[in-house]
């Protein structure tokens, strides 16, 4: 069913206070979905156009998407975007959301809102541009679409800094709570080389059975074709350490290698060797890739590739030891979408949900700030969503699976962040692929 079919409704009621300021009520389409709406298409569409839209909020458990209006035309433009999406190519619906494709009617509300994208971008930037305001270091900073503000995450937030920047932004800037963070590596330091090269070398026999046979491989024991999920090592320190990361997803692009593996930047520079193994399993060690493009406290996003020497990957994913699934596509990430982390060492967690992209992360430990990063919680103070070691692995969602980024750090606790798939696209243009 078109978006022609569809029954669409204007709904007028009493304003509300939301957010940085009071808004008038939403106008809202009720519209019959297909399996060929693209929603990355339409938040693609939106959030392009900085000048008048403020973000959008994807509410999957009571089927709403909400559209943060700062124009006059707004609502016209956005309508027109959501035609155009409804009848998007199969290409693009491989990236729709799984739960868009579950229904057939969807809410699409518009909100008028008081500060443009455009006019929050600005403040992250000019607020970014110094590691501390008076002296305050900040941890997290970037637009919120619900609150329509930027939130500026530091640990100890006092009325002064709250009136500060008060002072110079209004309410388009809120001072939040948010402590430290860190990368998710887990750095293992050994005594000398030749120990540290027996626990990644721990025993290189050949696998005698089918490829993948699930009584005998899983993601610490691995071989080409490589699945998503992997526990990977690798040296630093002179050879006496060893830095455990987990390996993305497939990843093609226009300059590089075309098996290639999308993880985490942070995890190693650009020419480190990786080796699938595990201090639990003690038989594989067998040997991945390189790395090859890095981005990493460049003033971009966190991630890299690893060019996979002389093998091939496959479009699936360990969610457990042996267990796996194949994943079909991409997802685009939005404010609201749930998502589950695939760390090896944590294993899957779906109870995340994003809160925000675009955001900017201080990551103190690594002297280091990352850009362009999506920020999350889990849902019901059911736990952290990954741990040291898990660092590159996947985000995943839906059923089918899809991709949408790769892990890159958190506090231990309620607040984790990722790589989105969208950000390394920005920077070297390509796409996840079962390639």
């Amino acid at each position: 069913m078109g978006i022609a079919a569809a029954a669409v409704t204007t709904a007028l009621g009493t304003g509300a206070a939301s957010g940085a300021a009071a808004q008038a009520a939403p106008v809202t389409d009720s519209i019959a979905l297909n399996k060929t709406f693209d929603l990355g298409g339409f938040g693609q569409a939106v959030n392009g156009d900085t000048k008048h839209f403020a973000g959008l909020y994807v509410d999957e458990a009571h089927h709403t998407i909400t559209v943060y209006t700062a124009g006059a035309s707004a609502v016209a433009e956005a309508r027109s975007a959501l035609a155009a999406q409804h009848n998007a190519s199969p290409r693009l619906a491989t990236r729709e959301s799984p739960a868009l494709a579950a229904t057939t009617s969807y809410r699409v509300q518009y909100v008028a809102v008081k500060h443009s994208q455009q006019a929050m971008l600005a403040a992250q930037a000019a607020i970014t541009a110094h590691r501390t305001i008076d002296g305050v270091p900040w941890n997290v900073v970037g637009p919120n679409p619900k609150a329509n503000q930027v939130f500026v995450g530091v640990t100890n937030p006092t009325a002064k800094l709250a009136a500060r920047l008060r002072a110079q932004y209004g309410d388009l800037v809120r001072v939040v709570k948010q402590g430290p963070v860190s990368d998710m590596v887990k750095r293992i330091q050994f005594p000398n080389a030749a120990a540290a090269d027996a626990y990644v070398h721990r025993d290189q026999r050949a696998h005698t059975v089918s490829p993948h046979d699930s009584s005998s491989y899983s993601r610490y024991s691995d071989a080409a074709p490589w699945f998503g999920g992997d526990r990977i090592d690798t040296f630093t320190n002179s050879h006496t350490a060893v830095v455990s990361c987990t390996a993305g997803f497939g990843y093609t692009d226009p300059y590089y290698a075309p098996a290639q593996m999308l993880f985490a930047g942070h995890c190693g520079a650009s020419g480190a060797y990786w080796w699938n193994a595990s201090q639990n399993n003690g038989w594989t060690g067998q040997f991945m890739g390189i790395t090859g493009w890095q981005s990493f406290n460049n003033g971009h996003t966190d991630a890299a590739l690893i060019t996979l020497q002389g093998t091939t990957l496959a479009p699936d994913i360990y969610t457990r030891n042996n267990t796996y699934w194949p994943y079909v596509g991409e997802a685009y990430n939005f404010a609201g979408n749930q998502f589950c982390t695939d760390g090896s060492y944590s294993q899957e967690i779906c109870t995340g949900q994003i809160d925000a992209c675009g955001q900017t992360v201080s990551v103190p430990a690594d002297g280091a700030t990352e850009y362009d990063m999506c920020t999350g919680h889990p849902v019901g103070g059911t736990g952290p969503l990954s741990q040291p070691g898990d660092s590159g692995g996947p985000v995943i969602s839906g059923s089918p699976m899809q991709v949408r980024g790769v892990i890159a750090g958190g506090d231990g606790g309620s607040f984790f962040f990722f790589t989105p798939w969208e950000a390394v696209n920005r920077m070297i243009g390509g796409h996840p692929c079962p390639c």
